[in-house]
């Protein structure tokens, strides 16, 4: 027995000896998770009701569902709806339907005539009544809670940068945490995020696409991946349009697990358990805009209705100032793009 033992280390020795377990990615996320709702949720609160970016115009679009009980015709893109008719309802119905019973009745927007004002500047485009002060009149509160949506939102796409972080370098463990830092803390996002705004959603069904689209790419084209990928892409379609750019995306998913696989089943699977649902979900949408606006994006109405929106002098003229002003907003640029941060930080 001796012999046996002989030149063991002991107990203590082995711990000594071991090296240090890293700590946990599940640990990690939830730290930037929490991290980014503590942040989030003061960006939210110390933003008024209104001060969001288009935020006023988003609201006239659940105004409208609440009161017409119907989706908004080219007719109806009048006053505050005029900017936002031509988006898909999802984003729309989903706070209509968490702000009833009561809806927002009650909710007023009034101009604030020194915004802009050289001679009496004010980042406020809204006076604010007292209804939008702490404990808030019940519609004001009502926002206050629906804005927690744009926080959940969130979540799921970080959880999502965390994955494609994971599946593009497994090697590499130090890039999900630092991926998903940037994105967490860009000030602009837990802005956005904070805010009544259908872009929250929109982020977070392009950020699920661009995951389940490298599982369908880097593992083997299977059918859950691919419901997942169709069903998030024909949500996004029914949030905004912008994801338009992820059909192409997801069609080089399916080339790219064609091309590993070496056959074209991955192809026929993809139209199968990917192209149907997506347009399961959405294809109505479409559908309604062919047979209600002449169009399937519904595009062309909308432009006639809003004619006093056009661009009226050449693209070049507008461009510095247009690029210059996407650099801003995508660091940070507060209210409807009137509070900025120091100018050096750009």
């Amino acid at each position: 027995m001796a012999s046996v033992t002989q030149g063991r280390p002991a107990a203590g020795e082995l711990d000594a000896q071991a090296p240090r377990r890293r700590p946990r990615g599940g640990l990690v996320f939830g730290v930037i998770a929490l991290a980014y709702l503590l942040l989030g949720l003061g960006y939210s609160l110390a933003t008024p009701l209104g001060e969001g970016i288009d935020e006023s115009t988003h609201l006239a679009y659940v105004q409208f569902l609440q009161e017409a009980r119907r989706l908004p015709r080219p007719e109806d893109a009048v006053g505050l709806l005029t900017d936002q008719a031509k988006h898909p309802p999802l984003y729309y119905l989903a706070v209509a339907a968490l702000t009833w019973p009561g809806g927002l009745e009650g909710l007023v927007w009034t101009p604030n005539p020194h915004c802009c004002n050289l001679e009496r500047p004010s980042p406020a485009v809204t006076r604010h009544l007292e209804g939008d002060r702490f404990p808030f009149a019940p519609p004001y509160r009502r926002l206050r809670l629906v804005r927690l949506l744009g926080l959940a939102c969130g979540l799921a796409l970080l959880w999502a940068t965390w994955s494609c972080a994971r599946l593009l370098a497994p090697r590499r463990p130090e890039l999900a945490p630092a991926a998903t830092a940037l994105a967490a803390f860009l000030p602009q996002f837990l802005f956005i995020q904070g805010v009544l705004n259908n872009d929250v959603l929109a982020n977070a069904l392009a950020a699920l696409c661009l995951w389940a689209g490298l599982r369908v790419a880097l593992l083997d084209a299977r059918p859950r991946d691919l419901l997942l990928l169709g069903g998030c892409l024909g949500l996004g379609l029914l949030t905004k349009l912008t994801l338009l750019a992820y059909l192409p995306y997801a069609a080089l998913a399916l080339l790219l697990a064609a091309r590993r696989a070496r056959s074209p089943a991955p192809l026929r699977r993809g139209l199968c358990w990917c192209a149907l649902p997506c347009l399961a979900v959405c294809g109505w949408w479409f559908a309604w805009n062919l047979l209600v606006k002449g169009d399937l994006l519904g595009w062309s109405s909308w432009m006639e209705a809003t004619s006093f929106l056009h661009r009226d002098r050449p693209l070049g003229q507008e461009l510095p100032d247009y690029l210059a002003m996407q650099w801003r907003t995508f660091w940070g640029s507060f209210g409807w793009a009137t509070v900025r941060l120091p100018e050096p930080l750009y």
